[in-house]
């Protein structure tokens, strides 16, 4: 089995080098550009948009029998299409963001005035979560006696701006005829003519200023494994070099002229050798049951035993010194650089006695002065500015150095176990210095197929290693301080100990090691996990009388992760460029009293670990406000099933259409005031009818607060959970009977929300009633 590592080159130059590298990064680091302040938008073409060509013509045909009218500063244009005027404006040049604010209302109106529609004051929002058409909006359906409902801050169109790209010159910016399809949320206010997706007209919009195509936000993908380190183990300082041996990892020690063994699992110390001088590198034969050290000499250390065992003959260097040391996994052939030249050390036979076969042949080049072997055959290469693979030919086996082509400017490699070479190819002439992940895959005939990526700051001046496998590579940065790993090509973490880093091995089963110049030694594996959302929140509808300030409306969003993630949720108003975090709201579930002031206003839920940051989906607070009330269905001589209870009489609310779209699964009437008579004390408050093909759920507070005056009693919810597909169900309030005798002839009011959801939709109201307790008759 191959060594899958490149090896650490320890000597005193480097410290040099990386002052060196320090100076260059000083010279060719540019301080960040402050952000650019958001440009104010107020003159310009302004916007072109017919809404629909196919409802212009019904509206004005002999069926709607119906007019189009134009004001507040909007016009009609030569092709029937309509002109709205910028009011107001903001580029975001950071973000690239576009909010344009239009001036002008269309009133659209047929059937003698039973449809009726207007829609004013466009905005045009162009921003990295997408682009959108926005308008106000009032709309009556085409039932009788229906609401007038004004929709605020209603999401039109959803505009596509995939192939699209702005004209922008030195005073204007121009989008040019944008796809626009009709929302979900601008179904209802077309009186359910057109189903969501619906083509609309294009959007065309001008105006004087800068303006640009956003990019999409940032964040961290789900998922993402935090690196850092799950173990360490500590060695005499100056650690010069890492080898994997036989479940342990040998560390060397410059300074302490020692070689320890450490647990592979624990890194815990088994063993230390002193070996003396100062040994530069470290190897390991695991087929062969021993390790070796480089200094002036080469010392062997025996393993046969179990306990490693210093040979006392070292295999001497005539040429000085060397950093230079691999060992073939495949013949436990040893490899060295000194004296210009690469040597082959094996044990021989001499027939009397073992003795120490030093082969030698003189480099071709200066490009190369370091060597490495890998692979599953045990291939041998020599480096340092190109790399050539060295073979052994004839009967002598003189060695044979082929240069490959592609590699100038390889001063580090790693071989991976099917022969794949990895490097780095670090450019210092480009301002800023660039670094280039090289993987050159053998391609059977003698050359290789080369793949790059990106590897910014890594740049493995020190220490470089790939998995048996060619998945991982692992090198040091520019400062020399830090690991930086790479899997499949891309970066994915970095480990550091803010002193010189030293030399990483990667054993067999994948388990990476590093270590570093002050002793420390340690296992870099994964610590966390990126936070992944697995819910997200829906759109909430709020509906809304003239009588009504504000309804309660919930969303809720959840992730996964480790640690588990903490949570901030952001809003963004209409018209606004970026997103604010909402004060204090770091649950799951964000709760607002909701008001027609904050129609179309989106929230998203940001969720946030040590591993990274992922924002969920934007989700929209809808409000409709019913400008008119009328009688809704009485309770229907619902007595509330028990004994002592009696029949309520809702009297004026809010009609279902006036409230609740009638494209919704379902529809929801409440009381504005419920009368108890006889003694009675069961109110019929609201009731759910679910139209659509799936059940509804229904989710309201078990208890509510009767409110009389200063004073508050305390009455039950009586809802049900689930209401059958076709089903009406009664959500009741019952009130104590001695609470009931404390109110008789009094009024209490009282306020919880009620939440409905079915066929993926929700929706919260506020119900609101003023209960009436009439005396009781006595004969």
């Amino acid at each position: 089995m191959s060594m899958p590592t490149g090896r650490a080159r320890f000597a005193l130059w480097s410290s040099l080098l990386l002052a060196t590298f320090a100076a260059l990064l000083a010279a060719t680091s540019a301080p960040p550009a402050a952000a650019a302040e958001p440009v104010a938008i107020s003159t310009g073409a302004g916007a072109d948009w017919g809404i629909k060509a196919s409802f212009r013509s019904y509206i004005a045909g002999p069926i709607a029998n119906g007019s189009t009218e134009v004001s507040e500063g909007a016009s009609v244009n030569p092709n029937g299409t309509f002109h709205f005027p910028v009011a107001s404006g903001t580029y975001d040049p950071d973000s690239r963001s576009t909010v344009l604010q239009l001036a002008g209302a269309v009133h659209f109106s047929g059937h003698e005035g039973q449809l009726d529609l207007k829609i004013w004051s466009p905005r045009i929002e162009i921003t990295p979560e997408g682009a959108a058409l926005y308008a106000e909006v009032t709309s009556r359906s085409l039932q009788e006696g229906a609401s007038l409902v004004h929709y605020p801050n209603a999401k039109l169109a959803d505009l596509d701006i995939d192939a699209a790209t702005p004209t922008v010159d030195s005073t204007t910016t121009t989008w040019s005829a944008l796809p626009a399809a009709l929302t979900p949320e601008g179904v209802q206010p077309f009186a359910g003519f057109y189903t969501a997706g619906t083509a609309l007209d294009p959007v065309t919009f001008g105006y004087e200023g800068p303006g640009g195509k956003p990019e999409a936000e940032t964040w961290t993908a789900p998922g993402t494994s935090l690196l850092g380190l799950t173990a360490a183990g500590t060695v005499p300082t100056g650690v010069g070099s890492l080898a994997i041996g036989s479940e342990t990892v040998w560390a060397s020690s410059y300074d302490g002229g020692s070689v320890s063994v450490l647990d592979g699992e624990t890194l815990a110390t088994l063993h230390t050798i002193d070996v003396g001088g100062n040994p530069r590198n470290v190897a390991v034969d695991r087929g062969g049951l021993a390790g070796y050290t480089i200094d002036t000499s080469i010392r062997r250390i025996k393993t046969t035993t179990g306990t490693p065992t210093l040979d006392p003959t070292p295999i001497p260097l005539t040429g000085g010194a060397s950093n230079e040391l691999a060992v073939s996994q495949y013949d436990s052939a040893i490899y060295t650089i000194y004296g210009s030249e690469l040597h082959r050390i094996r044990e021989a036979w001499n027939g009397t006695d073992l003795y120490w076969l030093d082969e030698s042949w003189p480099l071709p080049s200066a490009e190369y002065s370091r060597v490495e072997t890998g692979g599953h055959r045990g291939e041998v290469f020599v480096y340092g500015q190109a790399v050539a693979k060295v073979t052994f030919a004839g009967p002598d086996e003189e060695a044979v150095f082929t240069p490959i082509s592609g590699t100038a400017g390889a001063s580090n490699l790693a071989i991976a176990e099917d022969g794949t070479l990895e490097w780095l190819k670090v450019d210092f002439a480009t301002n800023p210095v660039t670094s280039t992940l090289m993987v050159m895959h053998p391609d059977g005939s003698g050359g290789y197929s080369t793949e790059t990526f990106p590897a910014g700051s890594a740049w493995g001046t020190i220490a470089t290693a790939v998995s048996p496998d060619g998945d991982r590579f692992v090198a040091n940065d520019s400062a020399g301080s830090s690991f930086i790993v790479f899997d499949e090509g891309e970066e994915v973490g970095s480990v550091s100990q803010g002193t010189v880093a030293n030399d990483v091995a990667i054993a067999p089963d994948g388990t990476t090691y590093v270590s570093w110049r002050n002793g420390k030694v340690a296992i870099v594996g994964q610590v966390g996990v990126s936070p992944t959302v697995t819910g997200q929140p829906g759109d909430v509808a709020v509906a809304l009388t003239a009588d009504d300030g504000s309804a309660s409306a919930s969303f809720a969003a959840a992730a996964t992760g480790t640690p588990t993630p903490s949570v901030q949720w952001q809003n963004k108003a209409p018209g606004a460029i970026h997103w604010t975090a909402v004060s204090g709201a770091t649950a799951p579930t964000l709760d607002l009293e909701a008001t027609a002031a904050m129609a179309g206003t989106r929230y998203r839920a940001v969720f946030t670990n040590a591993a990274g940051s992922i924002a969920g989906e934007a989700a929209t607070l809808r409000v409709t406000v019913s400008t008119k009330t009328e009688t809704p269905p009485t309770s229907g001589g619902d007595t509330g099933g028990g004994a002592g209870e009696s029949e309520t009489k809702p009297e004026t609310q809010p009609s279902a259409t006036g409230t609740t779209p009638a494209t919704t699964p379902f529809r929801l009437a409440t009381a504005r005031k419920v009368t108890l008579t006889g003694g009675g004390n069961v109110a019929v408050v609201a009731r759910v009818t679910c139209e659509g093909t799936e059940a509804c759920t229904v989710k309201a507070p078990a208890k509510v607060k009767l409110k009389v005056g200063k004073r508050a009693y305390t009455a039950r919810v009586v809802a049900p959970k689930r209401i059958a597909a076709g089903a009406t169900g009664a959500v009741k309030l019952r009130v104590p009977a001695k609470v009931r005798a404390l109110l008789a002839g009094k009024q209490a009011e009282a306020r919880f929300p009620l939440r409905v959801t079915a066929a993926g939709t929700t929706r919260t109201t506020t119900v609101h009633p003023t209960l009436v307790f009439r005396a009781k008759k006595t004969n």
